[in-house]
């Protein structure tokens, strides 16, 4: 069992109502990550669990435990082939090697607990039960490399770990586009180096055949840095790095945002989602002028 982190700050609440504590969040939203409201005094251990700033409303929804509802670390940077930081303004900055030497699995990231990975995956079927947004606001800080990479590092998925790119709820490979299950919108890729922005994929079903369950961690991997599951060996010396400042995944269905459809929904909730990093990534907004050490500095 991991030790809760000890966070920088506590989240200011808005008055959004019940269920929507943090601005850019609705009634759908079931997982959030956000290192302005919940920053981290430094790079958490493995197994350490990380706050999930919706777990009422999951647990709501599911029925899961308070605990079932937050996420697990992931850290094997002790394999020495990544580094990581907490910058300036919080985000979690994850740099991994292009030096030639990497032979093994070295990452950073944080897992959806195995209750609700199995939760989610009976209620996604293609065309019925939720479709679901996922979305991660990030900044490229060293770019993958492509040249002999077949599989570029997935950053976020839910999917089954035999053949990731066939069956899977989603998957968010860096650099190579969005593969979700059913699609439900186009969604959006976010690559520009030194850049912050929105990565974003929706999926209204599975693609594939669905895992027997999730024991497996790397299948339902909620942000991740580094050279990580069955994209791993793909991209030792080749993945690229970058900043992560905030992760969230809508159970689309349940967001009273307008909209006539899920793809409607889905869209107008995108469109919302880019308006609010748009503010906070510039002059004056919550991560403008971040300061963090070079990837390369950080992670030769």
């Amino acid at each position: 069992m991991g030790s809760a982190l000890m966070l920088a700050g506590a989240a200011s609440a808005s008055p959004l109502g019940k269920y929507q504590p943090y601005e850019g969040v609705w009634d759908s939203t079931v997982a959030l990550w956000d290192a302005g409201f919940a920053p981290l005094e430094e790079i958490p251990a493995h197994n350490a669990v990380l706050p999930n700033l919706m777990r009422e409303r999951m647990a709501e929804i599911t029925g899961l435990s308070l605990a079932d509802c937050d996420f697990t670390i992931d850290n094997t940077l002790s394999a020495g082939f990544a580094a990581a930081e907490v910058t300036e303004k919080g985000g979690l900055h994850v740099a991994s090697t292009q030096a030639g030497e990497q032979n093994a699995i070295c990452n950073f990231g944080a897992l959806y607990s195995q209750p609700f990975a199995e939760w989610l995956m009976g209620q996604t079927d293609a065309g019925a039960d939720y479709g679901v947004l996922f979305t991660l606001w990030h900044r490229p800080t060293r770019a993958l490399v492509t040249a002999g990479n077949t599989a570029p590092q997935s950053l976020a998925h839910l999917c089954n770990t035999t053949t990731p790119s066939i069956n899977r709820l989603y998957v968010m490979q860096n650099g190579s586009g969005l593969l979700p299950g059913s699609a439900l919108i186009a969604g959006q890729t976010h690559n520009a180096l030194d850049m912050p922005g929105v990565s974003a994929v929706g999926s209204q079903g599975w693609s594939g055949a669905k895992p027997a369950n999730f024991s497996l961690r790397s299948g339902r991997v909620f942000f991740n840095g580094g050279a990580q599951g069955g994209w791993a060996t793909s991209n030792y010396n080749k993945a690229g790095s970058g900043i992560f400042y905030r992760a969230q995944l809508d159970l689309v269905d349940l967001s009273e945002i307008a909209g006539a459809t899920l793809a409607d929904k889905a869209s107008a909730m995108l469109a919302a989602i880019n308006t609010l990093a748009a503010r906070d990534f510039a002059e004056g907004g919550r991560f403008h002028g971040d300061e963090f050490t070079p990837a390369a500095t950080l992670k030769p």
